[in-house]
């Protein structure tokens, strides 16, 4: 169990990293999920009257409610640069395409001076994110010239976060880290290394204006205690922060929580920085 902060060698980043045949597992589950009838429905629903006309209403009522929280940030990035000018290429990682219904921010993303980069296990997602991105790119106006087009990278976000540069992830560079969903998705471990590289983000020697910041949608325990999940793992507010914390070495603190009913589960939107 990594309950503390991650002081890893590159040896021991590596030894962390999961063997190919763990990774195309979860391409497979996930291309498997993706392509079925109600994707992201919770189980105990799947098996109800008009699910499949549900589960669009309730995954475009979800992305709608994540997409804003994105455009939020980026509206205030744009008041904090106006102070805080760090210069160089600042980036948003998007963690989780899956079906691209809380993908719709990339105007304002770009217009805030954010390059896009998309992570996904899964090749149907990161194909599908390709083809949107691109579309959604070219219909940008007034572009900043330093802002370069749109990433997608396949791969597992822990074995990616380990080990970024095959895939040439400049981590330093990324002032917004967004996780819609992809957090529960995770075992304990590896959700504890994710939440621990992403501390390190937040850092003072990466984070010199304080202004990184990394915002996860989810389901969180601490409303949906009740809730017996088969397949994603709730994790407590408190555990999300005190994992960031020790990566960061300082203390990171919630500045916002805003929540969203999806089905019968209580969705979190929280903004976190450091304190």
């Amino acid at each position: 169990m990594l309950s503390q902060k991650l002081e890893l060698t590159a040896n021991l980043r590596q030894s962390l990293v999961l063997s190919q045949e763990q990774q195309q597992k979860q391409c497979d589950d996930w291309n498997h999920e993706i392509a079925g009838p109600c994707p992201f429905a919770p189980h105990e629903f799947r098996n109800s009257k008009n699910i499949v006309e549900r589960n669009i209403i309730e995954n475009r009522k979800l992305g709608e409610f994540a997409s804003q929280q994105m455009r939020k940030i980026f509206e205030q990035s744009k008041k904090d640069a106006k102070i805080f000018d760090s210069g160089g290429i600042k980036r948003v990682v998007n963690v989780g395409w899956g079906k691209g219904d809380d993908s719709k921010w990339l105007n304002e993303a770009t217009l805030a001076g954010y390059g896009t980069v998309c992570i996904d296990v899964a090749s149907i997602p990161c194909t599908n994110a390709r083809r949107i991105l691109g579309l959604r790119w070219d219909k940008i106006r007034d572009r900043p010239s330093h802002v370069p087009p749109p990433e997608v990278i396949q791969g597992d976000i822990r074995s990616i976060l380990l080990d970024p540069e095959p895939v040439g992830l400049d981590i330093p560079s990324v002032k917004l880290w967004y996780f819609c969903r992809t957090l529960t998705c995770l075992d304990q471990e590896s959700a504890h290394i994710v939440l621990n590289i992403l501390g390190e983000s937040l850092c003072a020697e990466h984070n010199r204006d304080g202004l990184t910041t990394v915002l996860i949608i989810s389901p969180m325990w601490d409303y949906n205690y009740a809730r017996v999940s088969r397949r994603t793992k709730l994790y407590p507010i408190k555990e999300i922060v005190s994992m960031l914390s020790y990566g960061a070495g300082c203390e990171v603190e919630v500045a916002d929580d805003v929540q969203h009913m999806y089905y019968d589960q209580t969705y979190s939107a929280l903004t976190m920085r450091v304190k």
